[in-house]
């Protein structure tokens, strides 16, 4: 779990020990107990079809000797020698060559060019289980290890093999017809299921779960942003009016047809695939919620990576929704600040609000880890221990989506705008214009390399995140509110939900 303590209380408590050495036995800085790694370890190492589809059993062995770590992997190809081998805050790295280097014959072709030389190991070590990814040249393999005699056991997801998906769309199926209705709008709507979120619950071709279900958003246009008549009630209700000037000019936006997930992208969903980017399984600061709360605390970034790692084994064409589109499916038509047609009220709670979203005034945590109101900024909040909630319990709106309002809040592509003066007039992200900066509290990155972290000062584009959060007050949860971060930013108010563009070959009714 990620910590969302200063870095510089992580800093003073963390302690750190150094040690040099040759060969095998590599330096290690000790932030756990180097105990945690040492011993016999059995893990299951699943590749993904592009490296083969294999599932193999293999041997870690890990020792100590003289204050170093040393040790050996034995695999179906041999017993090679650990190398680059590293324990630091709970996580072991190591690497191993290729083929056995007993062996005097040559690494085929093949293996030169999709395996390479060396293969690299990472894995997260918490009360005997070891959770991470394998990498070579090309392609990855999921590797999870229990330890001799420490009584873990191993997690109950899954991860798809990439032929439950194919290219061109055939990764959404569809499900049925749907009307939904709310705020005064009723549409019917296509749905859809993502065969790879499926695969990850476990779930047969024919069940389904609305965490992995999408609706087909229509093509439409509407206005975007804050009419002149809800700025003036908020006004009226105490809110400054300079604080609402980035919901201005309100425009409007024509938009294609996409895809959008019906709920925010679960802790069960991101950990099933997470090491296909390279990311933690379990980031989430509200772990204890349970799988079907949505995953946070995650970056713009990490949402990134973690989509790159699944379209490029599975071939989905996930990705972020632009703001227009978040904005136009979370409306669903309506043009009141709530999808079901009611209004903030002047208090930090709402009835109207109360229906539709998780929020400040009913986030109620349920389970150990909440967030204890008395003595915070939210000491005025009804609620005693606040918290994410499992996805899907609120009334959806008029195109079938629960939770656009409240509970996390969700990123979207574009870079974040002060206002929306020189937006475009589509349904595309708007990545020009004047942009507001990042700073190094919110994870600034660079322009041309978004996935490689600036250490100096340097400015780049925020990000923008919609929807409002379970810590947000009744004001500040509506589908015009917009909330800018630079894109390393974690909190654990923030989550994701994921669109596509609609793929050729896609089929349903009334598509041909």
């Amino acid at each position: 779990m990620r910590t969302l303590l200063p870095i510089l209380f992580m800093t003073l408590c963390a302690w750190t020990t150094a040690a040099s050495a040759t060969g095998n036995a590599i330096t290690y800085k000790r932030a756990h107990p180097v105990e945690d790694a040492v011993g016999e370890w059995t893990l299951r190492t699943e590749r993904d079809a592009i490296s083969g589809g294999l599932v193999t059993t293999e041997t870690l062995r890990i020792n100590l000797n003289d204050r170093h770590l040393v040790g050996t992997l034995t695999t179906p190809g041999g017993v090679k020698p650990l190398q680059d081998l590293v324990y630091q805050r709970g996580k072991l790295t190591w690497s191993v060559p290729t083929k056995d280097p007993s062996s005097n014959e040559p690494l085929t072709e093949r293996q030169l060019i999709m395996i390479g030389p060396t293969l690299h190991y990472e894995g997260t070590i918490h009360n005997g289980l070891m959770q991470g990814f394998m990498r070579g040249h090309f392609g990855v393999a999921q590797i999870t290890g229990i330890r001799q005699g420490s009584g873990a056991s191993l997690p109950d997801y899954t991860v798809p093999a990439s032929s439950e998906a194919a290219l061109s769309g055939e990764d959404f199926t569809w499900l049925r017809e749907e009307t939904f209705k709310a705020g005064g709008q009723s549409h019917t709507v296509q749905i859809y299921r993502s065969k790879v979120l499926a695969a990850v619950l476990g779930l047969s071709p024919t069940e389904t779960d609305v965490s992995v279900e999408f609706v087909l958003v229509p093509a439409g246009s509407f206005l975007m942003g804050s009419s002149a008549e809800v700025q003036d009630r908020m006004v009226e209700m105490g809110r400054r009016r300079a604080l609402l000037k980035d919901e201005s000019p309100q425009h409007r936006r024509r938009l294609d047809a996409f895809l959008m997930a019906r709920t925010e992208l679960t802790q069960d969903l991101w950990r099933g695939l997470a090491h296909l980017g390279g990311q933690p399984r379990s980031p989430s600061f509200f772990e204890n919620a349970g799988g079907r709360a949505p995953v946070e605390p995650v970056s713009w970034t990490e949402v990134q990576q973690w989509l790159l790692g699944v379209n490029a084994v599975y071939g989905t064409g996930l990705r972020l929704p632009s703001e227009a589109e978040w904005e136009y499916a979370a409306r669903a038509g309506v043009e009141a600040p709530y999808y079901n047609g009611g209004f903030p009220s002047g208090s930090l709670a709402s009835e109207d609000l109360d229906p539709i979203a998780w929020y400040l005034g009913n986030s109620r945590a349920d389970y150990d880890g909440g967030i204890r109101t008395a003595g915070t900024t939210y000491g005025q909040s009804p609620v005693a221990v606040m918290g994410s909630q499992p996805v899907g319990l609120k009334l959806p709106n008029a195109f079938g989506l629960h939770d656009v309002l409240g509970n996390v809040l969700e990123w979207c592509e574009d870079i974040a705008h002060p206002g929306y003066e020189g937006a475009p007039q589509d349904g595309g992200p708007w990545t020009g214009g004047a942009w507001i900066a990042g700073n190094i509290a919110n994870g600034p990155m660079t322009p041309d390399d978004p996935l490689v972290t600036v250490q100096d000062g340097t400015q780049v584009p925020g990000r923008v995140r919609r929807g409002g959060s379970w810590r947000n007050v009744a004001q500040n949860t509506r589908v015009e509110m917009r909330s800018f971060r630079g894109p390393n930013f974690v909190d654990a108010n923030t989550g994701v939900r994921l669109a596509a563009s609609i793929p050729d070959g896609l089929v349903g009714a009334g598509i041909r």
